[in-house]
């Protein structure tokens, strides 16, 4: 009689899985080295900025990313940089609208879709990728993470909630 209990058990127990990790899943990023170990989770994001300073001219750039859930994609929106130099190619038009604020170079409306996000992360550049939500913010320095000249991906996937205990995890 015992034996033909575990079968009706065991599915439920199959079922509750398949359906909590069905209703768990949340549109997120993943942000793995070169390994394809994760670095970093995230979910509940709005945008995604990568601060970095410049090779050749030295001075600070943001590419700022909003995070589109339908598409799964980062979608490139807006350029800040502190000068025009090497590298920062712009015809009129063809990536969006060039202003000037503030002594700043903003380049706005490029709107570039990434299914994922790669670079490798350089000492000079000394990359950060910071996340935005309507509540928090989070700074992840790659230099305590990565080596100079490791490849760094930002992937857009579902991640499955439960184990997430916080809204950013930084392990």
């Amino acid at each position: 009689m015992f034996v033909r209990t575990r079968k009706p058990i065991l599915a439920f127990v199959l079922i509750a899985i398949v359906t909590i990790s069905l209703i768990s899943r949340s549109p997120g990023l993943k942000i793995v080295d070169q390994q394809g170990d994760i670095l970093v989770q995230v979910i509940r994001l709005d945008k995604v900025l990568l601060k970095y300073t410049h090779s050749a001219m030295k001075t600070p750039v943001e590419d700022i990313y909003t995070f589109d859930q339908e598409e799964m994609k980062l979608v490139h929106s807006k350029s800040v940089h502190k000068s025009l130099g090497a590298g920062f190619e712009f015809k009129s038009g063809d990536l969006g609208e060039l202003t000037t604020e503030n002594g700043r170079f903003i380049l706005k409306g490029i709107n570039k879709p990434f299914e994922v996000l790669t670079f490798r992360y350089g000492e000079t550049a000394d990359q950060k990728i910071i996340i935005k939500d309507s509540d928090e913010k989070k700074t992840i320095n790659l230099s305590e993470h990565v080596a100079p000249g490791e490849q760094v991906k930002i992937k857009p996937t579902y991640i499955w909630r439960f184990p997430l205990e916080r809204r950013v995890n930084s392990e």
